[in-house]
């Protein structure tokens, strides 16, 4: 329900409203167009005469047969019958013998002079009822010229609807429609294109994170409405760029000049008696020492960066991690294992990689009880995974055991950046940490990083 929602939201691209408000001013521009056709030619009653009568003609000629005779579907027939004192034609032969009349009433014969065979002609004669008009036009059929006269006093089936229609695809669907879909058309076109260097900025932008100093949007090529925008979110980046290098340089400044104390109060722990609360200072003050090369690791995190052709191999790196933490397994009466299940190659740093697993295999030797084994697999894929036998951890705080400084561990004496360094180098790879149980018991940390581009094909 969210997901949909926040799409809902989402607002339109300023193309999108651009373009449909160009078709919205296209739509109307028809719209009052056709209104006014409608309106001409409803406006001049002879003109609209003259159409319907004009367009009856044609329509008769496709019917005229080489003998002179009209047979019309009966749908046509049928309005002759229906309306016989308003609708009616006829054909004249060549000796104004009329062939084929149907209500032959509100025919009257045309002047057929020699002249009047070149034109189209209307007339009209007084009736009871008022004007019938008429109107004829010379057609060929067979070597035989023929003429077609259609009159007509109403309109009663509406026929001038059709004519308006036909007026309207002539101007509108002929001339006007086209040159708005090609004006439309060019305007889309127009638009994206001036909106790509708006396209580059904001991908650019997209691409400036919290590790990327100096990261810029390029200010050439861009509209002048836009310019200053851009020159105004490049100034908030440095501003950003310089908060982060200060919180930066001053963690990393904090950890080191701590160091030195700590160590020093670590080897006058060494010169008091054995005993109990001796133990507790010498617990305490190693506490304080792993806290602060915590800090000092949160600190080159964040600054962390790596080159596109640095690449890792995690069987190299699981298998160096278990080497070198194999003696404090052994110190404490565990077992390290490790297993190379083809893990491959990941592009990214081996130290902070090396780091994060060396965090969770300390976690895991920590909370496994004396004769457990902890076991390091790389692979199969681009993964490595640490399985423990300790307690496990809940499914409902999973997800918050990688917050910073969160104390709620196992066993009371994680400083609760451990894991949150292991979340942060993970990002770092856009790669992801997962816990699932173990099937000995205990839990499984897993590491997954996105796989490598596939190499291109060699030039010659």
């Amino acid at each position: 329900m969210t997901g949909r929602a926040t799409e809902a939201r989402r607002p339109r691209t300023l193309a999108f409203q651009l373009i449909t408000r160009l078709a919205a001013v296209a739509l109307l521009v028809i719209a009052v167009q056709s209104v006014l056709i409608a309106w001409r030619e409803a406006a001049d009653p002879v003109e609209r005469i003259e159409g319907v009568l004009e367009k009856e003609i044609a329509v008769l000629s496709g019917y005229l047969e080489p003998d002179g005779q009209i047979r019309l579907p009966e749908s046509l027939a049928q309005r002759y019958r229906d309306y016989p004192d308003d609708y009616a034609f006829a054909v004249f032969g060549p000796d104004t013998r009329i062939i084929a009349p149907i209500n032959q009433h509100l025919i009257h014969t045309p002047p057929l002079t020699e002249d009047a065979r070149l034109r189209e002609w209307l007339t009209s004669r007084e009736e009871l009822r008022g004007p019938v008009w008429s109107s004829g036009r010379m057609v060929e059929r067979g070597g035989t010229v023929y003429w077609i006269a259609a009159a007509m006093r109403d309109d009663p089936a509406d026929l001038y609807l059709s004519v308006i229609l036909d007026r309207l695809m002539e101007e509108i669907g002929v001339i006007l429609l086209p040159l708005l879909l090609i004006l439309l058309l060019a305007t889309v076109w127009t638009v994206r294109g001036s909106l790509k260097p708006l396209q580059r900025a904001a991908a650019e932008a997209a691409a400036v994170d919290g590790r990327t100093e100096g990261a810029r949007i390029a200010e050439t090529r861009l509209p002048a409405e836009v310019h200053s925008l851009v020159r105004a979110v490049n100034g908030a980046l440095e501003r950003m760029d310089r908060s982060l290098a200060f919180q930066r340089e001053f963690t990393a400044n904090v950890a080191h000049e701590l160091r030195t104390p700590l160590a020093i109060l670590t080897l006058q722990l060494d010169t008091l008696p054995a005993g109990e609360a001796t133990r507790r200072l010498k617990a305490d003050a190693g506490g304080m020492v792993r806290l602060v090369e915590q800090l000092l690791k949160v600190a080159q995190l964040e600054a962390l960066q790596f080159k596109p052709g640095d690449r890792v191999e995690l069987g190299e790196v699981a298998r160096d991690v278990t080497a070198l933490l194999a003696p404090l397994a052994i110190r404490d009466g565990k077992e390290l294992a490790f297993e190379d299940q083809e893990a491959g190659a990941v592009h990214g740093h081996a130290d902070a990689i090396a780091a994060a697993l060396r965090n969770l295999v300390e976690n895991a030797l920590r909370v496994s009880p004396p004769g457990a084994t902890v076991t390091v697999r790389a692979g199969p894929g681009p993964r490595l995974s640490v399985a423990d036998q300790g307690p496990g951890i809940p499914r409902e705080i999973r997800e918050r055991v990688f917050e910073r400084f969160w104390t709620a561990d196992r066993n009371g004496t994680s400083l609760g950046l451990g894991l949150f360094i292991v979340k942060k180098t993970m990002e770092a790879h856009e790669g992801g940490i997962g816990i699932t149980d173990g099937e000995a018991g205990g839990a499984v940390f897993t590491l997954s990083f996105p796989r490598p581009p596939l190499p291109g094909p060699s030039l010659p």
